[in-house]
């Protein structure tokens, strides 16, 4: 038989395993919980689609490889709930963004069709530059790699739209 000394002791031992994974359990339903990875709410009339003929071969591209973090329509992946990770790619989403958003277009046409070109002018820049989308992002996100043709066909587009505006 037992000593009473020892009944604390055996509790301890079979409480300890239960509490560490209710613990590690609330951690992750915390961890992995909503963590403001959503997406304001697309309004249609405001979008690069609404106010410029965007070919549908170009809005296929910018829906791949740029509208994830340059619009409102960021697809979040699983890690964006974690912790860390919520606050890093809601801070680069909104750091994107706020250099342009395909969703909100209209915020770049209110600065003026020079600003509008301008743009249009760096989205190509940044595609032939290899600049965007990141390099890091396109090795995690292989999809969103742009061929030479692709980027030929939004600098193409670009161009002549950015011209259009000016004259």
């Amino acid at each position: 038989m037992s000593s009473t000394s020892e009944l604390p002791a055996l509790r301890r031992k079979r409480i300890a395993p239960w509490f560490l994974a209710g613990v590690i359990l609330a951690g992750l339903w915390i961890g992995l919980s909503d963590r403001g990875t959503k997406n304001p709410p697309v309004i249609a009339d405001r979008t690069i689609e609404a106010h410029l003929a965007v070919p549908k071969d170009v809005e296929n591209i910018l829906a791949r490889s740029c509208k994830d973090c340059h619009s409102y329509e960021t697809r979040w992946p699983w890690y964006s709930r974690l912790p860390v990770m919520s606050r890093v790619l809601t801070e680069d989403v909104n750091h994107a963004r706020s250099y342009m958003n395909l969703s909100d277009w209209s915020a770049t046409m209110a600065k003026g069709k020079e600003e509008e070109a301008a743009a249009l002018n760096g989205m190509c820049e940044e595609l032939r530059s290899d600049t965007m989308p990141l390099k890091w992002y396109r090795s995690v996100h292989r999809h969103t790699h742009l061929t030479e043709a692709e980027v030929k066909a939004v600098c193409q587009w670009t161009e002549k739209t950015a011209a259009a505006l000016l004259h």
